[in-house]
């Protein structure tokens, strides 16, 4: 369901005035609803891991370069997902700032493994430690977060009319036209700088696509939990009786929130020796020939 769909059917089941439009409209209860979306949508990224917004982000260390870029649509971080891919090791962090201060100003400062913490406010809040040096230059830290991007725009199609200034969303990444048309044969693939799709160029954009430019926009976010929010704080600010809402509101956003992720067989038994090497089985040196 769109954002247009969503409101409207929440409108519809609170018997108030149905908008035909959210996303520019002047009418207050459109441009509340529009706002208690955003909202709830919102409050409902923060209280789980939801799958569909885990994301994966890589670092190329650069010779005597301490700080990285985070993703711009990163929140927050999935624990126990940072490893340095180049040298199959897993990173230590995040370290806290007292031992940041010990190992940047003790007696010991290096070692094989490489430390990381966040922190600050400017563009690069990714520290490593220790700084690579030039023969770690384009080595690759990766790690797992979870997005802000809880909305995309519609789907790339071909033949679908794009309007100027409008978005599409195609295998996970966000693309943006400056004058619009017909979506031709060939999708966008792009992650950097901007390619034709023989009708329409489009722009890669790397954002947080966290509000609803458009009225077709979708939630990554089951649709029935969101409306269920929307209606409860609705309910909620006017004075209603909202608890019952608010109750299943509850009841569904618990099952949805699990229902992409599954969950491991749990053995009464002693647990099995996994088949494979694990981190455990690998020293922190690295012996060449």
């Amino acid at each position: 369901m769109s954002l247009l769909s969503t409101i409207q059917a929440v409108t519809r089941e609170l018997g108030i005035p149905e908008p035909a439009s959210v996303v520019g409209n002047t009418d207050k209860i459109a441009k509340q609803m529009l706002a208690l979306a955003l909202r709830v949508g919102d409050e409902i990224v923060q209280r789980y891991t939801w799958p569909q917004l885990h994301r994966t982000a890589t670092i190329t260390l650069a010779a005597s370069t301490d700080s990285y870029a985070l993703p711009a649509d990163f929140d927050r971080h999935i624990n126990r997902t940072h490893w340095d891919r180049t040298n199959t090791w897993e990173l230590e962090g995040p370290i806290s700032p007292q031992e940041w201060r010990w190992r940047k100003e003790g007696i010991v400062s290096t070692s094989p493994r490489r430390r990381y913490r966040v922190k600050g406010a400017t563009s690069t809040q990714f520290f490593v430690d220790p700084t690579p040096g030039s023969g770690e230059d384009g080595e690759i830290l990766v790690f797992e977060y979870i997005s802000k991007s809880w909305i995309r725009p519609v789907l790339w199609e071909s033949g679908e009319e794009f309007g100027a200034g409008s978005y599409c969303f195609y295998e996970g990444n966000y693309y943006k036209t400056t004058s619009g048309g017909t979506a031709g044969a060939t999708p966008p693939t792009h992650t950097t700088g901007s390619a034709s799709d023989d009708t329409v160029t489009w722009t890669y954009q790397d954002i947080a696509y966290d509000s609803f430019l458009a009225d077709t926009d979708t939630s990554l976010i089951d649709e029935k939990v969101l409306s269920l929010g929307i209606q409860a704080a609705f309910m909620y600010q006017k004075g209603f009786q909202y608890q019952r809402t608010e109750q299943k509101f509850e009841e569904l956003l618990k099952r949805q929130a699990t229902a992409l992720k599954g969950a491991p067989t749990l053995r009464l038994s002693s647990r099995r020796n996994p088949m494979f090497l694990t981190p455990a089985s690998i020293p922190d040196t690295i012996t060449t020939s």
